[in-house]
């Protein structure tokens, strides 16, 4: 299982040996992008890692009665969506809009150092190695 089928991880889910396994596997390969679609939706960063972890627990709980119907990274995107939204209903957070817009440009600062580096990395190369 090389690049871990989300079908292959199922079925490993299924099986009661391998459980703990597959869902670590499925925790490695979709918690960055879950917590980055989460993360636009609350701000905060300790916000973001409470609702991922949600997520997670709301997954383990629901993964017998998955049906497959849809691919599992849909599966796992409503289920954060869902628990990000009642994080902000439960809580009624309404942030200042100068906050939101401080963490924006901070997030968008630091992309664009992040830009910087690779850009001044990539010129390091040897012309034969650049993209």
């Amino acid at each position: 299982m090389a690049k871990n089928n989300d079908k292959e991880l199922l079925s490993l889910f299924r099986d009661e040996n391998t459980r703990h396994h597959a869902f670590n596997i499925i925790i490695r390969k979709y918690q960055e992008r879950l917590y980055w679609h989460v993360r636009r939706i609350v701000i905060s960063h300790d916000d973001a890692d409470d609702v991922i972890q949600n997520t997670f627990i709301r997954v383990w709980n629901g993964m017998e009665e998955f049906r497959e119907a849809s691919q599992l990274y849909t599966w796992l995107y409503r289920i954060a969506t869902n628990e990000a939204l009642s994080f902000l209903k439960q809580y009624k957070q309404v942030l200042p809009i100068r906050k939101v817009m401080r963490l924006y440009q901070a997030e968008n600062q630091y992309k664009n150092f992040l830009l910087r580096q690779i850009r001044d990395q990539r010129q390091n190369l040897p012309q034969r190695r650049r993209f």
